[in-house]
């Protein structure tokens, strides 16, 4: 990118912007005072430099969109995913308490076995291990699913130390051919 600028009578200046990596040219006019040096016209045109780039290359969307992920990357890289064999042996041994972060509805027409709910968070809080490195498996709906971000913290919140999440959800779940739970909150 690079601007330069041609002086036209009157002190009225012409600048044009073109960026090297698109097609962008933008010319536009500007008047200089007779007083102003060159060396501070150069800085001011670094500053309109700036203010160009940040205009035109702004994008408000995609930074929501990143930060979104970027949230999303975060939650994953703190709370580790554990792999559908391995919850499923965890939870034949009796070796894991899974939370389901399922609308009320969701739980009702089905839930991993043994699972209790998010929305009930009284009776939750009662139920949770007394070991805080006991192992906690939380899960939503589908790997796209991001509900479970909110049990993850309900039980970092409460001083656990073992919290991993099941990506896969219920989707997952079925997927691999298992059986869901039915009924109330546990």
């Amino acid at each position: 990118m690079h601007i330069t600028g041609k002086h036209i009578p009157y002190k009225l200046t012409q600048f044009n912007y073109a960026s090297s990596q698109t097609s962008l040219k933008i010319d536009f006019y500007t008047l200089i005072p007779k007083s102003m040096n060159m060396a501070r016209m150069m800085i001011q045109l670094k500053v309109l430099r700036l203010m160009l780039i940040l205009v035109f290359f702004y994008q408000p969307v995609s930074w929501a969109q990143t930060n979104e992920l970027d949230k999303n990357a975060a939650y994953e890289k703190h709370y580790p995913a554990i792999n559908y064999s391995s919850l499923r042996k965890a939870l034949d041994l009796g070796q894991v308490f899974i939370i389901d972060a399922n609308s009320e509805e969701t739980f009702r027409k089905g839930h991993i076995p043994l699972a209790r709910s998010i929305n009930n968070t009284e009776l939750l809080s009662a139920q949770l291990p007394v070991i805080k490195s006991y192992p906690i498996v939380v899960y939503c709906g589908a790997s796209y699913c991001t509900a479970w971000h909110k049990a993850a913290d309900f039980s970092a919140a409460r001083g656990y130390t073992n919290v991993m999440h099941y990506k896969e959800g219920l989707k997952g779940w079925k997927e691999k051919g298992d059986t869901l739970a039915t009924g109330k909150t546990r």
